[in-house]
């Protein structure tokens, strides 16, 4: 899937945002599972990103976070993975 936009941060949040259960659940819901392309975005209605909110910013970190350890692939980077997972919060991204 192609989708312009204007920075890395921005490209990350749209990933994260893309990649949270609730995205997932209207993508398969819409039988779009095995190839995802910019019509999802009909489907899934994103916030526009908005470096000045925190919420934004950190869901940018957290997806360059995931990108770095996908890359890396090692026993490391999965224990970092896990480690960042056990260590999110249960309610908010603060």
């Amino acid at each position: 899937m192609f989708v312009p936009l204007h920075n890395k941060d921005e490209a990350h949040y749209v990933c994260a945002m893309l990649n949270c259960s609730i995205a997932v659940l209207i993508v398969k819901s819409c039988g779009v599972e095995t190839q995802t392309s910019t019509p999802v975005l009909e489907y899934v209605r994103l916030p526009r990103y908005d470096s000045g909110e925190k919420r934004h910013r950190r869901l940018a970190e957290l997806s360059m976070a995931m990108h770095e350890l996908a890359v890396a692939g090692t026993e490391a980077a999965q224990k970092k993975w896990a480690k960042l997972d056990a260590a999110r919060p249960q309610k908010g991204l603060e």
